[in-house]
């Protein structure tokens, strides 16, 4: 599509300069973010953190992690991700059992679960040597879950958001997408990432406009 004229011009001018201002907000206003493990899963807690941190950081976000709590779930903060053993069952689950993470459709919950298990078993690793992984498979576990985190993360701050046709917020994140050396934030994703963010400023948590 050829955008010509003066109107266009200016709606591309206003666009960028609303743009340039959710950077701004996102970077002054960082996202509270928590990470439970109350199970104890995690081998390495703060090196998952720091994958997470790394991510959000090349989506433009600024994330203000408060103090790890181990088996306590985080409260309060505008994200809390939840390191959960396996796909929940029972009343209100309808998820697959091969699904590695989800974010609660509520509004009024701002919980990001991720499924250990589910995780391993995408790597082909099984849960059951996991405490005698290699250094490289531990780093690929690291990285993975980070990536499931931060992908329903991102859902989660914007509702609606469509899966991109490739990078982090594809729909299917094979083994490649977990674990290769870099993964790219598309573009659309990063920017109404950075404008959900700002917005928080303004509301003091998340889900609610």
């Amino acid at each position: 599509m050829k955008i010509t004229g003066v109107p266009a011009t200016i709606g591309l001018v206003g666009f960028a300069l609303e743009l340039s201002v959710a950077w701004a907000h996102a970077l002054a206003h960082p996202l509270e973010v928590t990470l439970s493990d109350p199970h104890g899963l995690l081998l390495e807690p703060y090196a998952v953190r720091d994958e997470i941190t790394s991510l959000l950081s090349d989506a433009g976000v600024r994330p203000d992690w408060t103090e790890f709590r181990g088996p306590a779930a985080g409260a309060g903060a505008e994200v809390n991700i939840v390191v959960s053993p396996s796909v929940p069952s029972g009343p209100g689950w309808t998820l697959e059992p091969t699904a590695m993470g989800v974010y609660l459709t509520d509004g009024e919950s701002s919980v990001v679960f991720v499924f250990h298990r589910s995780i391993l078993s995408a790597l082909g690793l099984p849960a059951a040597r996991e405490r005698l992984l290699d250094p490289k498979e531990r780093r690929d576990v690291r990285r993975a879950l980070a990536r499931v985190a931060v992908h329903e993360v991102i859902h989660r701050l914007v509702p609606g958001l469509r899966h991109a046709e490739g990078g982090l917020m594809q729909s299917d994140l094979d083994r490649n997408a977990l674990t290769r050396r870099r993964i790219e934030i598309d573009e659309v994703s990063r920017n109404a990432l950075v404008k959900a963010v700002a917005s928080l400023a303004f509301t003091g948590r998340a889900g609610r406009k």
